[in-house]
């Protein structure tokens, strides 16, 4: 295949993902309110499980492109949680009124979890029977800890906004989902052969382009959303930072890994999760102060930017070794 036509493959399949993407969330919200989960229940079950990722993911790890598969939910993760959230910090900070201990440890483990599973070098299906585990598991916890009113809380105006009403019912929403599985899935398709092909031409690893590039396409409804964070409620908003952590690592790692085991390359395991647990681990430790201030949405911009450069920088001294 010609690196023009792959290039073409590239560019369609990610107009795909990108504008069946922005609908994507809406639905998903829409649908699990009007079942009457819970804001953070919610964002944890439905906005975290981005099918963008999961069909990617898919599509790559059947392909044996393994290195877009760990990319894109890796990546994802960083994309939604570092640079989404930093730029919606940076423009407000943002304040809760609780936020327990127990709650917080919740997206920690999950990604200490991945990494220690992935650190042989492979997701394997009994891996993958872990990690939905472990999914089933936080998921029945942070529902107990939502009963027991101990979870994240808004503070102040912002408590408020949480209680707007969604435009599309629970049954509109769930049928919009339906129809645009199907793009995404064409999308998907494309996307991971047209990337494949490129880096294969280009000489680039196509893990580093996964993590630092590919994953941007299913993060870009996100980063639309939470720019202007002062529109979102900050319950709404933990649950995005937590929300893309579990289900990301957790449901559609755990699902890739079962129907189709995929490598995960080197730089994985030595350079991008470690960075993925530092970051996990710095939101959750400002967050016992109850407080997400300006000077913290910097540091989550540099860790993404260091995610970004220091990939490039491993893989071309990877390559010279």
């Amino acid at each position: 295949m010609g690196l023009v036509l792959a290039f073409l493959l590239l560019l369609t399949g990610g107009a795909i993902v990108i504008l069946c993407g922005r609908r994507v969330a809406a639905g998903a919200i829409a649908s699990a309110m009007g079942l009457g989960l819970s804001p953070l229940m919610t964002s944890v079950l439905m906005v975290g499980f981005v099918p963008e990722t999961l069909l990617i993911a898919l599509v790559a790890s059947l392909a044996a492109v393994e290195g877009i598969a760990i990319g894109v939910i890796v990546g994802g993760v960083m994309a939604a949680m570092a640079l989404s959230m930093g730029l919606g910090v940076i423009r407000k900070e943002m304040t809760f009124a609780a936020a327990p201990a127990a709650t917080l440890i919740v997206p920690v483990l999950a990604v200490l979890l991945f990494w220690g599973l992935a650190a042989d070098g492979e997701l394997a299906r009994v891996d993958g029977l872990a990690l939905l585990m472990a999914f089933g598991t936080a998921a029945v916890f942070l529902l107990y800890l939502s009963r027991k009113g101990l979870e994240v809380k808004p503070a102040g105006d912002a408590a408020a906004a949480g209680d707007e009403k969604l435009p599309l019912s629970a049954l509109q929403s769930m049928g919009l989902l339906g129809l645009l599985v199907a793009g995404l899935a064409a999308g998907a398709i494309m996307l991971v052969y047209g990337v494949g092909y490129a880096t294969a031409a280009a000489k680039v690893s196509n893990t580093t382009v996964a993590m630092t590039l590919l994953a941007l396409l299913p993060a870009a409804p996100r980063l639309w959303r939470q720019t202007p964070a002062g529109e979102a409620a900050p319950k709404i908003t933990y649950g995005n930072i937590m929300a893309p952590i579990i289900a990301g690592f957790l449901l559609i790692g755990g699902v890739v890994a079962i129907i189709s085991p995929f490598k995960v390359p080197p730089a994985a395991v030595s350079f991008y999760l470690p960075l993925c647990v530092l970051t996990v681990a710095f939101v959750a430790s400002v967050l016992l102060f109850r407080k997400l201030p300006r000077w913290s949405g910097a540091v989550l911009l540099a860790l993404f930017a260091w995610f970004v450069l220091g990939g490039w920088i491993f893989h071309f001294a990877q390559n010279r070794s």
